[in-house]
């Protein structure tokens, strides 16, 4: 049923995406961008430095992030519907925020938003070692949605703010390989760690 749904929703937001008008791209050509030209524009405080932090901030999310669901279902002992109304709260709380952020972005800009995203996931995980109290962890999935949906919307708008249009394509290509090595590297980390401890609650937290 759950994978019938998701397909529904992706043949409905596969019509919406096709109703969409687009402008004629303008003939100019998509230039390359070697790793080592882009190595060096990072040592060297390029625009792309931006680039680095997401990776180094995926990585840190996938250390921990992996670990979340098995926490709640195995130590918390939830039960499957609460599972899912937790774990939602977070995404219906980042689609409520976006609009409002978008506010804050045209006024103040997508680096100051990400400033703002950034600090604002830091102690969204750590927080759970407070308690496990259903309302704490609802208001925290909550913050959780907010403070990811300014993060993750700075993100998009510096993709076009911050890289030239012409070298888009190479950055992105090399920015998403990076970002899904980031993302195993991360899971692998945190597994490694986890696997030489007990497995308990307390492992899990740590």
């Amino acid at each position: 049923v759950l994978f019938g749904v998701a397909a529904v929703c992706r043949l409905i937001s596969a019509w919406a995406m096709s109703a969409q008008s687009e402008t004629a791209p303008k003939k100019e050509d998509q230039k390359s961008v070697s790793i080592v030209e882009l190595g060096s524009r990072l040592w060297n405080g390029g625009s792309e430095r931006f680039l680095l932090y997401l990776v180094a901030t995926q990585f840190a999310v996938y250390f921990s992030g992996p670990y979340f669901n098995p926490y709640m279902l195995r130590h918390m002992q939830l039960s499957y519907s609460t599972y899912v109304m937790l774990s939602g709260s977070c995404f219906v709380a980042k689609m409520l925020a976006l609009p409002l952020w978008g506010i804050v972005a045209q006024r103040s800009g997508p680096q100051k938003l990400l400033w703002i995203g950034g600090i604002g996931i830091i102690p969204i995980s750590g927080l759970w070692m407070v308690s496990n109290s259903l309302p704490f962890l609802f208001a925290l999935q909550i913050a959780g949605g907010v403070a990811w949906a300014a993060y993750e919307l700075a993100m998009l708008l510096l993709f076009f703010e911050s890289l030239r249009r012409d070298e888009r394509t190479a950055l992105m290509t090399m920015y998403n390989a990076a970002n899904a090595l980031s993302m195993v590297l991360g899971s692998i980390a945190g597994g490694l760690i986890i696997n030489f401890m007990e497995k308990s609650a307390e492992s899990y937290l740590l």
